[in-house]
């Protein structure tokens, strides 16, 4: 997107693209201690886990084994 679009990309109208309610992406850097982050990976896992047959843990619901598969 910010190839695409960079941060002073302006619009037909000459406004700013990245303008509210439009956010541009930023970088975030990776905690795997971080709850937020460690669901999310957790989350993907178990999807592709459940698509290609790959046997779950036994808690996965467990806030300890989603911080193991981060």
């Amino acid at each position: 997107m910010i190839y695409t679009y960079p941060l002073d990309k302006k619009t037909k109208e000459g406004t700013l693209f990245w303008t509210l309610p439009k956010r541009p992406p930023k970088e975030i850097i990776f905690d795997p201690k971080n709850s937020l982050h460690a669901n999310f990976i957790a989350s993907f896992a178990y999807l592709w886990a459940k698509i290609w047959n790959i046997p779950l843990p036994l808690n996965p619901r467990m806030d300890q084994t989603k911080l193991e598969i981060a």
